[in-house]
């Protein structure tokens, strides 16, 4: 019993020792088997927590807080893993901060400090890396295997040993630690985005007309006569001869024979009079016109019929016959699309259907008479109508909802709509009206609440897959997808659907167009896949009509874009300037113009790359009134434009420019479109100093640049580049020292951007031939080598670009040689032959051929290849280009070889 009751005791305390938590109402610990987390309960902003090398420390301003915190530590004893010891500071008098100093095991302990607002409390997570931790454990088991099989009794636990005490096994290499940062831990670094945003692709967007309430036709006018309506019965012949003559007409147009018909109603008028059985006379002879045209293969009614038919609806009082006609009518004249003619026949019949008390009629009426308002746009009177409380009994609730909506979003009451469906929502049976479904999700979609949206246009398609707008409705749900951001295989899937589906031609294209928009404009990186669907901008679908106009707006911009896309910027300059932008809207023109200005930019930093001076003058001159002005500010390119004014010496035209530029000061700066990524970002202020003191450089001011420089790295502490403008001032001053030491401070920094600080091809090569001849100066022959190397490597890109450039590395590639060739050693004349032939193949107009040349011939006696050793030398003596100096040089080299040979 007692060993039970002592394993069970000994089972809690394992449990308890391997998550012990220490807790008090302000600081808590928690011990786990991969790391030991303390949580410090405080406000926000009231603890600093610092890490430096194995010691943090823990500030705090709060004495409430020092106190709780010093009350709590006092009871945490130093950790075996992690805490080696535990220090309090008091406030000091000057600074009032207090400071609890944490010394941990050893620098492979890491620290992750972060803050829940939730909860209001700090967390310190102390951990190991676990290729640390591994080579501990296999310390630790050697130590175990040595006292395995011994019999452990069981009582007070000994202390574990000392942590010095402890011998690791030695690390041929660091150890690299993988520090997987909490969510709360560091700051946010959004993931690399595959796509630019919705703006950057097919961007327009318009409103979609409201699906109108449709007339449904009672019967097909090609087959069908008013007969459907109001059968031609028998006559009762046993009232007199007047109703026996009337049959015998009607007999005859059942057999077809409308010639003896026509002379036997012709007869009945001469004897009777033509007032007796005239509506059925009249019925039978428009009937019968009908009917000799179907059978002639013409199934359009005649005009002559349909006038009869109306004469017969004016004077006849047979209700039943009246109802017929009217309803074949309105049929006929809504098949023409007469709205005007076929809402006044409507609104006989719903008359003289009310006083007939045939309210089955009267309901129809009463819809044709609402539709045929709406589609005349007279929708004040349609609200009016369906306010009338007779109408409200006639049609049913969901119908005049339907009219409610689509009379709203007509009038453009986007809310009013949505206010309506709110309201009704719950009380409408399915299937739900088609007109409720579209319109209430086109008035969400206005709204921008998508994923309302997407349900109702949903349960469209859902209920009404076979009607021509489910197209439109398709591409509506896969815009929803894009505008909301939804994962892009989806969206493009969605716009895939609407292409195979849509049965309207323009939804069809738009969605082609929409789709080469998401995938072949804001995928960041293209590949070949991406540019083929670019076909699905040609118009291959057949149409009866004209391109729809906003059909024709997203397609020009579309197009535009794939030419900036692919940094085509003089056919996308060209192909702008063939789009109306003057015929658009403001909100479409702005777009335009803003690609415009992104367009000449990258024609201008074209050209500046390639310092064509001239021409990036001739562009910003030619674009800045149509495109770059009516954009926001764009300091970096009024940076190069200034820059290219200042390469040319155009002072006069610089100082003009400045003044300008120096008035844009506080306004906003361009953000968007940035199709052509800025290499750096600066601000207007700063581009003004840097302007100045690339002017007093130019100049050769050297005295007012360095004023200059020392104010701009005053007013910018973190420019780099400062120490860049340094070294140019101290090598034209001869200072090669400080240039050196003022080029390789900016070369070897490590902050981000500094690259890019210095990106225009020509200060690139300004800095190369500055640092190497200073180099070459001080008679650091070595390093110049080793520079001139990595250097000549990294600018290979930049050679054949850029003139000065390709100059400047020519240079350097030269004296390269000539250091080597001054070894005069036999392993280097054996390196120096290859690098020579490869000179000479990279410049082969080389201002330095003659002395090249020669040092070749060297290289090759050198090399044991004496006769292509003496072809060389005896070229550069009749070369006429070549120097009197270098020409006895060989000569005297020559002479040497004819010696050694007679020698010999």
């Amino acid at each position: 019993m007692e060993n039970r009751i002592f394993k069970l005791l000994t089972f809690i305390w394992i449990i308890f020792s391997c998550a012990a938590t220490i807790a008090s109402d302000n600081f808590t610990t928690e011990q786990n088997q991969t790391h030991l987390r303390w949580n410090i309960f405080s406000p926000k902003n009231q603890l600093v927590i610092d890490k430096k090398g194995n010691t943090v420390t823990l500030k705090t301003l709060n004495t409430a807080l020092f106190d709780r915190l010093r009350n709590d530590l006092d009871g945490i004893g130093p950790d075996s893993t992690y805490v080696k010891s535990i220090s309090i500071t008091k406030p000091e008098t000057a600074t009032n901060v207090a400071a609890v100093k944490i010394v941990l095991r050893n620098k492979d302990v890491e620290l992750f400090s972060f803050y829940r607002d939730r909860e209001k409390k700090y967390v310190l997570d102390f951990w190991m890396d676990e290729d640390f931790s591994a080579k501990n454990d296999l310390h630790n088991t050697k130590k175990i295997s040595q006292i395995k099989g011994k019999k452990i009794v069981a009582g007070t636990a000994a202390p574990l040993p000392s942590q010095k005490k402890r011998v690791l096994l030695k690390q041929k290499a660091p150890l690299k630690i993988s520090k997987e940062v909490a969510p709360e831990t560091a700051k946010y670094q959004a993931p690399k985005k595959a796509y630019l945003d919705y703006r950057y692709g097919s961007s327009f967007v318009w409103d979609y007309d409201p699906l109108a309430p449709v007339h449904k036709k009672s019967l097909d006018l090609s087959r069908k006569t008013p007969e459907y309506f109001y059968p031609i019965k028998n006559r009762n012949i046993s009232k007199g001869e007047k109703e026996a003559h009337t049959q015998l007409s009607i007999n005859l147009y059942r057999k077809k024979k409308y010639g003896l018909m026509y002379k036997s109603i012709k007869l009945f008028n001469k004897k009777y009079g033509e007032v007796a059985n005239s509506s059925i006379h009249e019925y039978l002879k428009a009937n019968a016109i009908v009917r000799s045209n179907f059978d002639k293969g013409n199934g359009e009614p005649l005009k002559m019929a349909i006038s009869m038919f109306e004469n017969i609806a004016e004077k006849t009082e047979n209700y039943d016959l009246q109802r017929a006609v009217l309803k074949y009518l309105i049929d006929y004249y809504s098949n023409e699309n007469e709205h005007v003619k076929s809402l006044q026949l409507s609104k006989k019949l719903y008359v003289v259907s009310k006083e007939n008390f045939d309210y089955e009629e009267s309901q129809l009426a009463a819809e044709n008479i609402i539709l045929k308002l709406t589609l005349l746009n007279q929708i004040g009177r349609v609200k009016t109508v369906l306010q009338e409380k007779t109408i409200q009994k006639l049609i049913s609730k969901q119908k005049i909802l339907a009219y409610q909506i689509f009379v709203g979003l007509k009038l453009g009451k986007v809310d009013e709509v949505i206010r309506l469906y709110e309201k009704n929502r719950r009380n409408l049976a399915k299937p739900v009206h088609k007109v409720i479904l579209y319109n209430t999700g086109e008035a969400y979609f206005r709204k921008g609440q998508f994923g309302k949206a997407i349900k109702l246009f949903d349960q469209f398609i859902d209920q009404y897959s076979f009607h021509s707008s489910a197209g439109a409705a398709r591409v509506r749900i896969a815009l929803c997808y894009e505008l909301s951001g939804k994962p892009v295989k989806q969206t493009l899937a969605l716009y895939k659907n609407a292409i195979n589906r849509a049965q309207n031609a323009d939804h069809n294209y738009e969605a082609r167009i929409r789709y080469v928009g998401l995938q072949g404009l804001r995928k960041k990186v293209l590949t070949a896949e991406d540019r083929e669907i670019r076909v699905f901008l040609d118009k291959r679908v057949k149409r009866k009509a004209k391109l729809d106009k906003n059909l024709k707006k997203i397609l020009w911009l579309t197009r535009l874009r794939t030419y900036i896309k692919d940094s085509k910027f003089k056919e996308a300059l060209a192909y702008l300037n063939a789009v109306p932008v003057r015929s658009l809207r403001p909100s479409e023109r702005r777009v335009f113009n803003g690609d415009g200005a992104e367009i000449v930019y990258g024609i201008i930093q074209k050209y500046f790359n390639a310092s064509e001076h001239t021409k990036v003058i001739q562009t910003w001159e030619a674009y800045k009134t149509k495109y770059l002005n009516k954009v926001a500010n764009d300091p970096y390119m009024n940076f190069i434009v200034g820059r290219t004014y200042i390469n040319l010496g155009l002072y006069n035209a610089f100082d003009k420019i400045y003044a300008g530029f120096s008035k844009l000061n506080g306004s906003p700066v361009k953000t968007f479109p940035l199709w052509v990524p800025r290499k750096i970002s600066i601000t207007n202020a700063a581009m003004l100093s840097e302007l100045q003191v690339l002017k007093n450089i130019k100049l050769k001011n050297w005295r007012l640049a360095a004023v200059k420089v020392a104010a701009l790295a005053k007013s910018r502490k973190n420019l780099r580049k400062v120490k860049y403008y340094q070294g140019v001032i101290s090598y034209n001053q001869k200072d090669y020292k400080n240039a050196v030491k003022a080029f390789e401070s900016f070369l070897t920094s490590k902050e981000e951007g500094v690259n890019e600080e210095v990106s225009s091809p020509i200060e690139v090569a300004e800095m190369l031939k500055s640092y190497t001849d200073s180099l070459y100066s001080l008679g650091k022959l070595k390093k110049f080598s080793e520079v001139a190397h990595a250097l000549l490597s990294d600018t290979e890109s930049y050679g054949k670009k850029n003139k000065y450039m390709n100059e400047v590395r020519e240079r350097i590639a030269y004296l390269k040689l000539e250091i080597r060739a001054g070894k005069a050693t036999s392993i280097d004349y054996a390196i120096l032959e290859p690098e020579i032939l490869k000179f000479k193949k990279e410049y082969e107009k080389s201002v330095y051929r003659g002395r090249v040349n020669y040092l070749l011939g060297l290289s090759l006696i050198s090399n044991k290849k004496p006769e292509e050793g003496k072809k060389v030398l005896s070229e550069v003596l009749l070369d006429d280009t070549i120097s009197d100096y270098l020409k006895e040089l060989a000569r005297s080299e020559l002479s040497l070889i004819q010696i050694k040979e007679r020698t010999l």
